[in-house]
């Protein structure tokens, strides 16, 4: 059907262009498009018969008529045409992109990459910032200066090239900044990048004020996370937790000063995880100063605690701080009763507490504790680890836990006559590690997998002298299959043999790692659990068991990884 385009008016001629356009009706899309052009005067005229807002939506409407035509021209295989027309949107429009981005896309048409190039760099600098489609002339500046460089990095699509520098570290980033201008420009367009500051691996001095607002500068004043290494006077560390008001990440590395941690914690308002370092000793007092400038703190952890007053004794008084935010809490070297009877009080939603005393005293003995804090106050604790503690009784835990890790030297000495199991069951738990426990007996450790036959995944023992391994297996048989279980480990256990192999893949038939280091097995523990297990057994620790090079070859032969350094002959 012929179009009479001139009875039209222009806004009709312009959609019903794109309309033939849509329809792959190209002439008749190009004679649409030319009447819309002409249908306005020349903007020099108009400035002088009218107003500088009707120049603007003549210009417009005839920008988008030379966009239809460029594309229309593109689709006839006329480039010529099109680069001339979409030089003319160049020419009305200069600081818009739409010129830009068509004149280089139909030079690219034509293999002059090199003028493409030249295009996209002009529009670069003549376009504002705040131009839709000022990242799509970016990216194709970018590209173009690639295939011209033959830079690989450079030649990437814009998305990927972020996706691999993501993956470097922070130094490697300040490096490729001195690569080329090119890079440092890209480079520095992806803020993100800079957002998480490793000061230790950009100078092993001082880090002062000055290293410090130059990586915020390259943030855009948005660091989310920081590790300070040598602080000095600690002038750069106070700038950057003033300053970087979205700071929620910092580690210290090295010991600020008394007051200098407190004084960090309190600037940074949006902090939610602070660690302290290992090899720098923090008083209780400091560290309860800490905690009460910081109440919005969701993660922290101090690896050595020293002691400021008398042991067992509360330093927190009540009502001088709830954490209401503190959800993961890790102390090593603090004494237990640092926070009294019952520490849900200070942080009534705490999912994970973790616990490393220094009990002992200066003769190397450890001293029972009579006031052990109770656990049953968290409502919301899942994870529980507690070391080289001295206890008489097993500690009160919440019904909820899923994580107890009583390890690395626990020392218990449970009465016959009272306390010697739990008050409770732990239907939920799903991880039990035991080890060093030397008193643990049947009557305690029967409560911990009652119920939890089908939920626990992980059960370790290590050191148990007050039981063998036969009659914890016993027990377990008794209580049914343990289905979910696939993670079994006992080391220095003697009393695990060929018979205790046996009875262990009949009560956990889906187990994939089993530690058995020190033990007494041999190989006919091993061929049981390829014959038993397979195909889900994946690995084997028999360290330092009588096993043969045959058996540990052939369950290699059958795709498990064995650890089997030092096996006696």
């Amino acid at each position: 059907m012929a179009h009479n385009f001139s009875k039209k008016s222009p806004e009709e001629n312009e959609r019903l262009g794109r309309e033939l356009y849509v329809a792959k009706k190209y002439e008749e899309a190009l004679a649409a498009f030319t009447e819309v052009r002409s249908s306005f005067p020349i903007a020099q005229k108009v400035i002088q018969l009218t107003t500088y807002q009707v120049v603007e939506k003549c210009n417009e409407s005839r920008i988008s008529a030379l966009e239809g035509r460029v594309a229309t021209y593109e689709k006839l295989g006329k480039l010529d045409l099109a680069l001339a027309d979409a030089r003319r949107i160049i020419k009305f429009h200069r600081s818009a992109s739409q010129g830009y981005l068509r004149t280089g896309k139909i030079l690219r048409l034509q293999d002059k990459v090199k003028a493409a190039n030249r295009v996209y760099e002009v529009g670069l600098e003549r376009v504002t910032s705040t131009d839709a489609n000022i990242k799509l002339l970016r990216a194709a500046f970018i590209k173009t200066r690639g295939v011209i460089g033959s830079d690989p990095f450079l030649s990437l699509p814009v998305e990927v090239a972020y996706q691999v520098a993501n993956l470097l570290d922070y130094k490697t980033h300040l490096r490729c900044l001195r690569v080329s201008t090119q890079w440092k420009e890209l480079l520095l367009s992806w803020s993100k990048l800079w957002q998480e500051v490793d000061f230790p691996r950009i100078t092993r001095k001082h880090v002062n004020r000055t290293v410090v607002k130059s990586c915020f500068e390259r943030a855009q004043g948005n660091i989310t996370k920081a590790v300070f290494y040598r602080l000095g006077n600690g002038a750069g560390a106070h700038f950057l937790c003033l300053k970087a008001v979205n700071l929620r990440h910092l580690e210290v590395l090295s010991s600020p000063g008394e007051d200098g941690l407190s004084g960090m914690v309190s600037m940074a308002r949006r902090l939610s995880t602070l660690v302290y370092p290992k090899d720098c000793e923090i008083a209780t007092i400091n560290v309860v100063d800490v905690l009460v400038r910081a109440p919005q703190l969701e993660h922290v952890d101090f690896p050595n605690i020293v002691p400021f007053d008398g042991p067992g004794t509360c330093v927190f008084s009540d009502g001088c701080i709830t954490m209401h935010k503190l959800e993961v809490m890790k102390f090593e070297g603090v004494k237990i009763g640092l926070f009294g009877s019952d520490c849900s009080k200070y942080f009534p939603n705490l999912r994970e507490l973790t616990f490393i005393s220094r009990q002992a005293d200066e003769d190397g003995r450890f001293t029972p504790l009579k006031d052990f804090p109770s656990f049953q106050g968290f409502k919301k604790l899942t994870y529980l680890k507690l070391s080289s503690i001295f206890i008489k009784k097993f500690p009160d835990l919440p019904s909820q836990l899923q994580h107890l890790d009583l390890s690395n030297g626990v020392n218990t000495v449970f009465e016959t006559s009272e306390g010697v199991g739990l008050t409770r069951k732990l239907p939920e738990l799903t991880t039990l590690i035991l080890s060093g426990c030397s008193g643990l007996t049947l009557d305690t450790l029967r409560p911990l997998l009652v119920g939890n036959r089908k939920k626990l995944v992980t059960f370790e023992y290590d050191s148990t002298r007050a039981l063998n391994s036969q009659d914890i297996l016993s027990m377990m048989a008794k209580e049914g299959t343990f289905t979910s279980l696939k993670n079994f480990r006992t080391h220095f256990h003697l009393s695990f043999s060929d018979e205790c192999a046996e009875s262990l893949v009949k009560i956990a038939p889906n187990l994939r790692r089993i530690g058995l280091a020190f033990t007494m097995i041999t190989g006919v523990a091993i061929r049981t659990f390829l014959e038993k297990l397979e195909p889900n057994l994946e690995y084997l620790d028999v360290v330092a068991c009588p096993i043969s090079v045959d058996a540990i070859e052939l369950a290699r032969k059958a795709g498990v990884f064995v650890n089997a350094r030092g096996n006696l002959p």
